[in-house]
Formats: C-alpha cells, structure tokens, sequence
C-alpha cells in the first residue's frame, strides 16, 4: 500500500504551535539572561579632569545609596605605591537608582596614576572600577631664584621681561635711591645667573625703587 507523505492539516498546525512555544520560551530566556546580566553591580569611572597636580575624579554604581554598604577609593601612582584617598561624598546618580560621587585628589606625584574604586553592597554583592590619568611634570619656573629675592623685599614685585634689552625687573619699597640701591645688592649676582651682564636701579615713584636686569 502506498503511504502518503503529505502531513494532515491538523499535525501541520500542532507542529507550528509547538515550534511558536519554543520561540517564545527562548525568547523569554533571552531577556531574563540579559536582565539578570544588566542588575549585576557595576561601576564607572569617568575620566579625571586633571590640572597641575590636581585631579578631579567622579564614578557612579548602578545601585542605589540605602543598597551600597560600602565604597573604597584607593591610587596607585608610578612607583606603585598605592595610597588610601577619599570617594567624596555619595549622591544622587543621573538615572534611577544609581549613586554618584566626585572627589578631588591634591597635590600629585608627576607621572601615572590609577584612581580604583571598590563597593560593597548591603546583599554582598561588590564591583570595581578604575581610571588611569598623567600628571605633568612641572614647567620650570624661569628665574626662580631672582624672583623670591625679590619679593622678600618689602612690596617686592617682580616682572620677567620678553625684550631685546632687560631680563627683569624688581620694583619694592625703598625712600631713596641709596636705600634701594643697598637693599637690592643681592640681587645683582643672580642677575648675571639669569644671563644678564647689566644691573642697577633707581627711584621710579615716591618710595618706590625699582631695580633691573639687563642684556645690554
């Protein structure tokens, strides 16, 4: 007898409904994988805003403050020397449920520095986060010297000249000329270490005597 290969109607839709339900049963798999993936604790750390030796340093957790238990901020700079620093103070995140904090971070080495954050949660649960920044080297201060010569003088300002003739000038306190004249007499060898190969000076207002470092 020939058998037909040719399903019935009612087979053909029995098998359609199943093989729906298991679309849809992996489907729903599939979002409770992906939600259960987007409530683990994490951490983001953005990146320091940096000036001079200062950072400023800010991260959010994707929980909210009564959920945190606790939270640890730590540095690690170039000679891997890892020291305690504060998290700043938590608040509101800019979504729902989060928590941000900022702190600022003073008086940095030069050179690489790791900002790390750990938290732990009131159910246990933690997450880390970190961000690496630089700190330049300090510019050179021109005529350092000089300069804090001079401003120990009384009223002492000093002035770093961009001319073809004077290196600086140092205006300050001083009744006369011989006055001034004595009291900036130290100045006149750092003068010469500046790369100037003049020095003198003179009243130039009524009490006021300003000495100066020449290239001419």
């Amino acid at each position: 007898m020939h058998r037909s290969h040719l399903r019935s109607p009612e087979r053909r839709r029995t098998l359609a409904i199943l093989a729906g339900a298991v679309l849809v049963a992996a489907g729903q798999l599939g979002l409770a994988a992906g939600a259960q993936a987007d409530s683990r604790p994490a951490v983001d750390v953005a990146e320091p805003s940096v000036s001079g030796t200062s950072a400023s340093v800010s991260f959010t957790v994707n929980r909210g403050r009564q959920a945190i238990a606790d939270a640890t901020c730590t540095l690690t700079d170039v000679a891997d020397v890892v020291t305690p620093v504060p998290c700043g103070a938590p608040a509101a995140g800019p979504v729902r449920r989060s928590t941000a904090y900022a702190t600022t971070l003073t008086d940095l080495a030069p050179g690489r520095q790791v900002f790390v954050v750990s938290i732990t949660l009131t159910d246990g649960g933690t997450a880390t986060g970190a961000q690496a920044f630089t700190v330049d080297e300090p510019a050179p201060v021109e005529f350092a010297a000089s300069d804090a010569s001079c401003r120990a003088l009384p009223g002492g300002v000093f002035v770093a000249h961009e001319s073809w003739w004077q290196v600086w000038s140092c205006e300050f306190e001083a009744t006369t000329t011989d006055a001034g004249a004595a009291a900036s007499a130290e100045l006149g060898p750092l003068c010469l270490a500046d790369g100037g190969i003049g020095f003198g000076g003179g009243l130039v207002a009524p009490g006021r005597y300003q000495a100066s470092c020449w290239l001419t």
